[in-house]
């Protein structure tokens, strides 16, 4: 069962996810300011997140008789999420961009939903992203008084 466009799809995202987990180490170690620690403690919870997102991912493609993407060169080639470059941030540039790069995962996943209509499993896996990064996106939301 290789729905072509869906495991492309998938690989996008396994590509934005590599992406996504770099970033937040990235943030995690480089925040600065009153509000170092929680941003430090949030950041780990959201790598880690990912990173076994990242093994979910991969390992439904595998079951979808697909091969995930798994060299850096190729996450790069595939990877639509914006890097980040910098090296020392402010917590509230990190809310926003946190904010901005789970929307892109939202995007993603409806998009990738839409073409894994019937296929419970990764429709299943698609939603918990969903509800996950909404909710996150809502506590971040209101940790910056919007």
């Amino acid at each position: 069962m290789n729905n072509t466009e869906l495991t492309k799809a998938l690989n996008v995202m396994l590509a934005d996810m590599h992406i996504m987990i770099a970033k937040l180490h990235n943030y995690h170690w480089n925040v600065y300011g009153m509000q170092f620690y929680t941003i430090h403690e949030i950041t780990e919870g959201y790598y880690d997140y990912f990173f076994g997102l990242f093994d979910d991912v991969a390992e439904r493609l595998l079951q979808l008789e697909a091969k995930p993407v798994a060299t850096v060169s190729g996450y790069l080639e595939l990877a639509t999420l914006e890097d980040e470059s910098g090296d020392h941030f402010k917590p509230g540039f990190v809310m926003e961009s946190l904010i901005k790069d789970f929307q892109h995962f939202i995007a993603a996943a409806k998009k990738a939903d839409g073409l894994a209509e019937g296929d419970i499993p990764t429709q299943d896996m698609l939603s918990g992203l969903i509800i996950k990064l909404e909710k996150e996106i809502w506590l971040i939301k209101s940790t910056l008084g919007k």
